[in-house]
């Protein structure tokens, strides 16, 4: 607001009196964003100066206090070296563009963050441990569970430990863990192992737990797919190497400008005129923050999918690949069947719509988590009664 008057006098110009008072209230609220807005670049510069190493946050400290103190002597000495030309407008909208771009950065880890905390947050925080004599059962926590105990597990709970069913038969949903769509069949007759992380669709089943916490398979898949989200792609660490070499060019350059300049003009040799702009204009916002954004931003996308990298490289092969060899059908085809012909009654219904039947099907199937429920509750999928 402050700085629109000078972009709209015309060739005529601010009387000096009005400039004057318009560029130091300029400065005055340029206070605030050099002490406190801009707090988290000058100290990124300073500790990359103490550990002897150019970081992204050198040239965008160096311009923007350049600009500071060349805008101030030009506000409070119109007639000095350096002219009367300020900049806090550009000084206070380049630190801006920064901090909303770091904003943007955050809000991107902190939704790829949540994205797997949430695909990852289906074990229960309480079990039903029975008791050695098998009296009955006890609600306890799942951090407090040992190798050898028996745990109740209800229709619809996930299993919090590996372990083998006990007494029962059930089918179990392991898409999470291995990628299998259609849940698997478990029963005590076998001694079927069951793992942490999938589901119970079939019936209440009784378990004997054999590995918890960290021993469990689930666990390694988290902490891998973790691991994944915290390394830095070979792309990222290119650019990463290249970053230290052009910021010395930057540095180099804008250094030589100035220097040819203050033999030309010495009023635009340290202003933002040319030594700033370039150290501005040629800052490597896109390698500190569009690069890392763009993996964590695939990476949570892909984790709302149901699609969990082991690593961020991956991404990087997608763009080039040409074939892709898949070991199951399972994994490009739908979850749920298409086809509803399996379902049988002992009678086509003898009143009402044949529609409102099926509708009145489908909102009972809505209720449950059987994977035929979830079919029958498809819109589109109930097939002719037979």
């Amino acid at each position: 607001m402050l700085a629109t008057p000078a972009y709209l006098a015309g060739p005529a110009g601010l009387a000096p009196d009005l400039k004057r008072l318009l560029d130091a209230s300029a400065w005055l609220l340029s206070l605030p964003v050099m002490l406190f807005a801009a707090q988290p670049f000058w100290a990124g510069a300073w500790r990359a100066w103490r550990q002897r190493r150019l970081g992204m946050d050198v040239p965008v400290a160096l311009g923007s206090g350049v600009a500071f103190a060349a805008s101030s002597v030009a506000a409070f000495d119109p007639s000095g070296p350096l002219g009367d030309a300020v900049y806090f407008d550009s000084l206070t909208m380049f630190i801006s563009f920064l901090l909303a771009g770091r904003w943007l950065e955050m809000r991107v880890r902190q939704r790829a963050a949540e994205s797997l905390e949430a695909t990852f947050g289906r074990l229960p925080e309480t079990v039903l441990r029975e008791h050695p004599d098998g009296s009955g059962a006890t609600p306890v926590s799942a951090l407090r569970l040992q190798p050898g105990d028996r745990l109740r597990v209800p229709l619809g709970q996930a299993f919090c430990a590996d372990g083998v069913i006990v007494q029962g038969s059930t089918r179990v949903d392991e898409s999470l863990l291995t990628g299998e769509a259609l849940a698997v069949a478990k029963a005590e007759g076998e001694g079927d192992a069951v793992v942490a992380g999938s589901l119970n669709l079939g019936a209440p089943v009784l378990m004997r737990v054999e590995r918890v916490g960290a021993d469990t398979r689930y666990e390694a898949i988290v902490a891998m797919v973790r691991e994944a989200a915290t390394c830095r792609p070979g792309a990222q660490r290119l650019a990463e190497r290249w970053a230290a070499p052009f910021l010395w060019a930057v540095l180099l350059l804008a250094a030589l400008a100035a220097a040819a300049w203050s033999l030309i003009d010495p009023a635009r040799a340290v202003g933002v005129g040319v030594a700033v702009s370039m150290l501005i204009v040629t800052c490597p916002c896109a390698l500190s923050l569009a690069a890392p954004s763009a993996w964590v931003a695939s990476s949570a996308a892909l984790a709302r999918h149901g699609l969990l990298l082991r690593r961020t490289e991956a991404i990087e092969g997608l763009a080039t690949m040409q074939t892709l060899f898949v070991d199951k059908t399972g994994t490009l085809t739908e979850p749920l069947p298409g086809d509803l012909a399996m379902v049988h009654g002992s009678a086509a219904p003898d009143s009402g719509d044949e529609a409102q039947w099926r509708a009145i099907a489908a909102s009972l199937a809505a209720w449950s988590t059987h994977p035929q429920s979830r079919a029958l509750a498809r819109p589109g999928l109930a097939a002719p009664w037979c």
